[in-house]
């Protein structure tokens, strides 16, 4: 799970890629709320009380993305219980959008 305020850009160069990264690599990006970005909590989520730019009243503190019948789709949690989910192609441009595009640029290098 990444965090819902991450865009990720880049793949990180010099670090050891997690087995299991949420998006299938560990990012370099930009915290669409103004923090530094690219960090454990932007790649693996569950960033409130551990990142000083999540909002305080964020709607979700994570995604996560997996493939249904061969499409993509979400799952929002706050407090690691789902709140929202549906199908990434639904998924407006900003920062989930982009983590869409990236984990289903994985599943097909697969």
């Amino acid at each position: 799970m990444a965090c819902p305020y991450f865009y990720p850009i880049s793949k990180a160069e010099g670090v050891t890629q997690p087995a299991r990264a949420p998006l299938g690599a560990l990012y370099d990006g930009r915290c669409e709320m103004g923090g530094a970005a690219g960090g454990d909590a932007c790649n693996f989520g569950y960033a409130a009380g551990r990142c000083e730019s999540f909002p305080r009243e964020g709607s979700a503190d994570a995604v996560r993305f997996s493939v249904l019948e061969g499409r993509t789709v979400f799952v929002l949690e706050k407090n690691c219980s789902p709140v929202r989910h549906g199908d990434a192609a639904a998924l407006p441009g900003g920062a989930l959008g982009r983590q869409a595009e990236v984990f289903g640029m994985w599943v097909n290098s697969r």
